[in-house]
């Protein structure tokens, strides 16, 4: 656990005493899902979903100006601005559930070279990680490739971007703030 949420975490339990064992309770249900799906569970739902996270990926290349499709929100804000409708969006998301990427998918790039499908994040921002998949138009470095990403994920390294190859064009990823 991170040194903040521990003192967070003390700092609640001095503050708030008659609240302590609920706080504790909901610090380790939200422990268990501090956790990023292992490599083997997430290779086999590409298997099975290969065909879905094609046809995002096809929308992403065709949908020109969009950038980000989470669960509750997108970039940018007003996607009629680039000409796509609210089902059109709706359509991202509830392909992005049927794949187990709730948090959506995102490609910052214009020429649509890397897009990321967010399987899940943890923490912030700031200092959080995510996992997923990516398709990627040229492979990664490769010193950014590695045959198992699990160990990296349990030590909890910092600023990482590594990749597990899955398919032609395809990857797990794993980074971290």
């Amino acid at each position: 656990m991170p040194w903040f949420f521990s003192l967070l975490m003390g700092l609640a339990l001095l503050l708030f005493p008659q609240q302590a064992q609920w706080l504790m309770y909901a610090w380790a249900i939200d422990s268990v899902s501090l956790s990023h799906a292992d490599d083997a569970s997430m290779l086999a739902n590409f298997a099975r979903n290969r065909a879905t996270f094609e046809r995002l990926r096809t929308m992403v290349v065709a949908d020109h100006g969009l950038e980000r499709v989470d669960d509750t929100w997108c970039r940018p804000a007003d996607p009629a601005s680039i000409g796509l409708t609210g089902a059109r969006i709706e359509e991202y998301r509830r392909l992005c559930r049927d794949v187990g990427c709730p948090r959506g998918v995102q490609c910052y790039n214009p020429e649509r070279r890397t897009i990321e499908f967010i399987a899940s994040t943890r923490g912030l921002h700031v200092s959080g990680s995510s996992k997923g998949y990516v398709w990627l138009a040229t492979p990664p470095a490769p010193g950014d490739l590695v045959p198992d990403l699990d160990p990296i994920v349990a030590v909890q390294r910092k600023h990482v971007l590594l990749y597990r190859r899955v398919a032609d064009h395809w990857y797990l990823y794993y980074d971290t703030m």
